[in-house]
């Protein structure tokens, strides 16, 4: 976007942060966000941290062994990631959560 597009508050803003970062450049070329879930993660984390995230879904569907259907929502959401960021949309994500915890929860 160019800076001459913004409105005149946000070019003033614009220009005090040019003024303190001159090399900053303003592209999109230099960031890397993929569609996937997991590869976002993979990028930002590495392997390590890939390989906790998706250990994390492994016990979920583990956790839910009595419930069926869970796992089918789970793995449902899980497919949704691969193609998307399911998990960034709080109307799906908040409410399987509070599903799974209170469903898993110990009494």
């Amino acid at each position: 976007m160019p800076i001459e597009s913004l409105n005149p508050e946000m070019r003033h803003l614009s220009g005090v942060f040019l003024a303190q970062n001159p090399d900053f450049v303003f592209s999109t070329e230099h960031y890397y966000i993929p569609e996937s879930w997991y590869i976002q993660q993979l990028v930002e984390g590495g392997a390590i941290v890939f390989v906790f995230f998706v250990g994390i879904f492994v016990s979920l569907i583990l956790a839910c062994k009595k419930y069926p259907v869970m796992i089918a929502v789970l793995l449902g959401v899980f497919v949704m990631n691969a193609f998307l960021h399911a998990f960034e949309s709080t109307h799906t994500s908040l409410n399987l959560f509070i599903i799974l915890a209170s469903l898993l929860k110990k009494v």
